[in-house]
């Protein structure tokens, strides 16, 4: 999934993206990335062994992006928890 953030209106007064997932479909392991012309991609994290639920990602230190990316990786194959991933919500904050 990805997310153009100038196509929204920023919220004010947090600096960190978060998006929240929720049962049953979810992924177990995924990949959040950030980017400012969709060309060079900065990963925020690789989150593994995840059971659905919200999940808040902090990135060190300032960023600045326009894109947002969320790729799954697993589940990849039968008999694994958890789902095709679906996506409830993104909230990214700007200070």
């Amino acid at each position: 999934m990805g997310v153009d953030l100038r196509s929204r209106s920023p919220r004010r007064g947090k600096s960190e993206p978060r998006y929240h997932l929720f049962r049953p479909g979810y992924a177990t392991e995924f990949e959040v990335s950030a980017s400012k012309d969709r060309d060079t991609w900065t990963s925020l994290g690789i989150f593994r062994d995840q059971k659905g639920g919200r999940v808040e990602i902090r990135p060190e230190g300032a960023l600045h992006a326009r894109f947002l990316r969320i790729r799954a990786f697993k589940p990849d194959g039968p008999g694994q928890p958890g789902g095709q991933m679906s996506i409830a919500e993104v909230e990214v904050y700007e200070e």
